[in-house]
Order: structure tokens, then C-alpha cells, then sequence
């Protein structure tokens, strides 16, 4: 997996960060949130085991700590927060997240889990890690996200977080396509990802003073036969904001052009998807800690 180590050059490289930090064109006034009521625990279950290897990987980040206070934000059932609590050997362990349904679908045993919205919710701590596996992709403005969870660290804390970003893939192509296709029903909607280039999450970091740094992005095939299977997958994490907005019957519908959307660009055949997610990872005592960050 290509991983990358090193302190932030503070030049952000490629991509314009601004165009990410102020992606938020969904709907005119209005922030979306992670987490809006569109999840389906079930379906997003059906693919539990392609969504906990990226969770591990991450935990695998986190120096040992004894008996660390862990955070994690996007929690969604919790089950995986408790494999955490397991492997971090922690003291005490609270998982975050802004659906019910995500939270109600399970209990798992010596965490506490709290509905809440991120950052506006995010408790003080201190914590000596904190984790989120997928969630902050659903949230905008990272530079004062990444400031406010910093915030909430121990001196010397660790912070590791991943991001799914397949922006350019046929999977969230078609997905946007489908979306304006349906734009009078979603008012204008159309998810795009607030997730930015790994040089620009390693700048962020170091400006926040972080002492070291891991930012890199990782790979983790899917081979499904046919478009089908990109489709399930999807429905249990891009699909859930159009639930949301469109309701069952009209949802399916949605998924229906999705799913033809999918097959012209990619045919009928047996379906290659290498899905990338972007992960950084630091620790040390930073003289930036708290301090207001934006992109320069």
C-alpha cells in the first residue's frame, strides 16, 4: 500500500485545497451533515468485511498508549469502536455518531456510544487517540474539522483518520450524473466529496504542529460480476443521502439510472473497482494546537 512519511512542505500541490474546503454547493444555505437520515444498516452490513479491513489498517497507525482514552467520530453501530477498545487496550472509549439507525442497530459491550454532529458536538476530551474511519467525507470545511478534533487531543495524542475518495471513478461519476438527472426532485443536490489531496491533509497537519506525520493513500480492490455489485456496495454508503431526500419508491428509481449509468460506461462483464481511501495519522505535542487554520 503506497504510504507516505515526512513533515508537511505547507505548499499545497495539485489541486486547489480552496476548491475542496469550499465544496459545499449541495443545496444553497444549507450545510449537509453527515448522517441525515438515509443509512440502512442492513445494507451497509452486507459489505462488513471490505469496510473493517480499512478499519484495522487504521487502528494499526495508533502507537501503544497504555490504557488510552479513544474517541471515534462516525462510530455508525459501534461494533468496530469495540474492536478498538479491544485492541487499544483502552481505559475508556466513546463512539460518535450523528444517525439513530447506525446507532440503534447494535450494543456492542464496553463502549459508550452518543448520537451527536461533528464538529458542532465534539466533546473537549482530552483524548489520547482519536479515530474516524470514513465519516468526515459526509462533513465539510476538514481545515476547521482536523483544528476542532486537534482541540479534543491529549498533549502528545494521536489522531488517525481516513477518508474514502474515488472523485474520478465511474462509481461517484455516475452517481453525480444520476444526481442532476433528478435534480427538481433533490432540489439541486449532488453529493461531491469534500475529501482533498493527501499533500494538502500533510500540510494541514503541520501547520497544526503536529511533530510527525503519516499521510498517504491506500487501495483496497473490489471485484464484483458485474455493475450490480458496485451498486450494492454503494447503497449502503454515496446511495444513502438520495434516500434520504427521495424516499423509497422514488430511491429505487435513482438506483435504477444509477445502475444503467454504471453498465453503459462499464459494460456487463465482471467489474474491477479499486477503491481509494485517503489515510493520515499524527502525533506530538504541537505548538499549533488550537489555533484557527485555513489553507493558505
Amino acid at each position: 500500500m503506497p504510504f507516505t512519511e515526512g513533515r508537511g512542505s505547507g505548499r499545497l500541490r495539485g489541486v486547489s485545497a480552496r476548491r475542496y474546503i469550499e465544496v459545499n454547493e449541495w443545496f444553497p444555505g444549507e450545510r449537509f451533515e453527515m448522517g441525515r437520515e438515509g443509512w440502512n444498516p442492513d445494507e451497509y452490513a452486507r459489505f462488513a468485511d471490505a469496510r473493517r479491513r480499512p478499519f484495522f489498517d487504521l487502528v494499526s497507525l495508533v502507537e501503544p498508549v497504555d490504557a488510552p482514552r479513544v474517541l471515534d467520530v462516525g462510530c455508525g453501530s459501534g461494533v468496530l469502536t469495540a474492536e478498538a477498545h479491544r485492541l487499544l487496550g483502552a481505559a475508556t472509549t466513546l463512539g460518535l455518531d450523528s444517525s439513530p439507525a447506525m446507532l440503534g442497530s447494535a450494543r456492542p459491550e464496553g463502549v459508550e456510544l452518543r448520537q451527536a454532529s461533528i464538529p458542532a458536538d465534539l466533546p473537549k476530551g482530552p483524548f489520547d487517540v482519536i479515530l474516524s474511519n470514513s465519516a468526515l467525507n459526509w462533513v465539510d470545511d476538514h481545515a476547521q474539522v482536523f483544528a476542532a478534533l486537534t482541540q479534543s487531543l491529549a498533549q502528545k495524542g494521536q489522531l488517525a483518520v481516513q477518508l474514502p475518495s474515488n472523485p474520478e471513478s465511474a462509481f461517484s461519476r455516475c452517481c453525480e450524473a444520476t444526481a442532476r438527472r433528478f435534480g427538481g426532485e433533490l432540489g439541486g443536490f449532488v453529493y461531491r466529496s469534500p475529501v482533498a489531496t493527501p499533500e494538502f491533509y500533510s500540510a494541514l497537519l503541520e501547520r497544526l504542529g503536529f511533530e510527525r506525520q503519516r499521510v498517504g493513500t491506500w487501495y483496497y480492490p473490489q471485484r464484483h460480476a458485474d455493475v450490480a455489485g458496485i451498486v450494492a456496495f454503494a447503497r449502503g454508503g454515496l446511495l444513502s443521502p438520495y434516500r434520504a431526500r427521495l424516499g423509497d419508491e422514488r430511491f429505487e428509481a435513482f438506483v435504477t439510472e444509477y445502475t444503467a449509468a454504471l453498465r453503459r460506461e462499464l459494460g456487463d462483464g465482471p467489474v474491477f473497482f479499486p477503491l481509494r481511501r485517503s489515510s493520515s495519522s499524527a502525533d506530538g505535542e504541537g505548538s499549533g494546537l488550537g489555533e484557527e487554520v485555513r489553507p493558505r
